[in-house]
């Protein structure tokens, strides 16, 4: 199913007149293939933090377990800055750098690729650029990774993303709009 969105003039010289709108054709992709792409988006992050987390972790650190005579707590010496939590810090900055370039610069991720599917500006159909794909890596990753900070709620602010992920499906216009593509100003087309 066609979906039609007009689109505005792109890269108008100043003075020159305006042209008139051009009627862009697209077809939103589907979920599965969003999914998909997100699938092979995840592994691949996966494997950069693993990667660096590598290179950057000390391996084989000595630690030295002290054990408190009266009391019996165990007292950690020697132990690396380079704890779980870091792990959590960089998984969190790897995908923002990862979504963030990817879709402003070529309009879409590796995963988005594999699957043929692209991110488009819904006014140009242009690349969505820097502030709309911060925007949209925001609303579906970024606040739910800070609420997950957040004690109590935090455990479960993965469910926040889950739920964003498929507000396309609620979408009646039939544009397969989510709320982060809605945050954005964008649409998520079949590119193949």
């Amino acid at each position: 199913m066609a979906s039609t969105t007009r689109s505005a003039p792109v890269g108008r010289a100043a003075g020159a007149p305006r042209a008139l709108p051009a009627v862009l054709e697209v077809v939103p992709a589907s979920m599965p293939r969003r999914l998909a792409g997100a699938f092979v988006d995840g592994l691949l992050i996966l494997a950069l933090v693993a990667l660096v987390w590598s290179q950057v972790a000390p391996s084989g650190a000595p630690v030295q377990v002290r054990i408190d005579a009266t009391t019996g707590e165990r007292i950690m010496m020697g132990q690396s800055l380079f704890n779980p939590d870091w792990l959590s810090v960089l998984t969190f900055a790897v995908a923002a750098v990862y979504f963030i370039v990817f879709l402003a610069v070529a309009g879409r991720t590796p995963g988005g690729w594999a699957v043929g599917i692209r991110c488009i500006r819904a006014d140009t159909g242009g690349r969505p650029g820097w502030s709309a794909s911060t925007r949209r890596w925001l609303v579906i990753l970024g606040i739910p990774a800070v609420i997950g900070l957040l004690p109590v709620i935090g455990s479960w602010a993965w469910l926040l993303t889950l739920v964003v992920a498929v507000t396309p499906l609620a979408d009646r216009s039939g544009r397969m709009q989510g709320i982060h593509d809605r945050a954005a100003g964008d649409l998520v087309v079949y590119d193949r």
